[in-house]
């Protein structure tokens, strides 16, 4: 399961998305784990992993800002990444900010130590590795499921938002309308009166002089 890869073909997302996947792996596993990760790419969701992290950054501070900023940690385990202190803080990271994890045992359950076990133990994972396709299936049914809105659909909402923000614009408006009419008509209805409480009396001498 372990292997050297030259490079995935996903650009990490921004960390402004609204919704994304962070992805924590073994550089050992790249072999495995690229492919799958240009497979959730390929099926709508946004990816984030450390490829993206900028080169005058602090690493460790731009990921941690990931993990808080993602929807959902999927982390791929085997026996290696499982051993990495990188990949175990990652993960306790995301635990302890209430982050949703997917774990994805690459090399079975029985490959994990048993503190690593312990922690995801309440987390249902992908147990189903035959093939990256298949493995891609079931992550993309549990960010379904953990309500994860892919890159299309978070477009249309956003599109349906602004529709709906000016619907409300010209309903709330129509109220202001109206007593901006109303008062405007009031104004003139005072104004007709007081000129014609005040021409009344002149006529009325005008007239006793004729």
């Amino acid at each position: 399961m372990t292997g050297q890869r030259s490079a995935c073909k996903v650009v990490p997302c921004s960390l402004e998305d609204e919704s994304f996947v962070f992805v924590s792996y073994g550089h050992l596993d790249s072999e495995v784990v690229f492919p799958i990760i240009e497979g959730i790419d390929a099926s709508g969701y946004s990816v984030w992993y450390d490829k993206g992290i900028n080169i005058s950054s602090t690493w460790t501070d731009e990921i941690a800002v990931a993990i808080l900023n993602c929807k959902v940690l999927v982390v791929f385990l085997t026996k290696e990444s499982a051993a990495s202190s990188y990949v175990r803080s990652e993960i306790e990271f995301a635990l302890n900010n209430r982050i949703r994890v997917i774990p994805v045992y690459l090399d079975g359950i029985g490959a994990i130590p048993p503190g690593l076990a312990l922690g995801l133990n309440a987390t249902q994972g992908v147990t189903d590795v035959d093939s990256p396709e298949r493995v891609v299936e079931q992550i993309c049914e549990a960010l379904a499921y953990n309500k994860v809105i892919g890159r299309d659909k978070a477009r249309d909402v956003k599109i349906e938002y602004k529709r709906r923000s000016k619907l409300r614009s010209r309903v709330s408006s129509k109220p202001l309308y109206a007593a901006v009419l109303l008062l405007a008509i009031a104004i003139a209805a005072v104004g007709w009166f007081f000129l014609e409480s005040h021409s009344a009396p002149e006529d009325a001498q005008a007239r006793t002089f004729v």
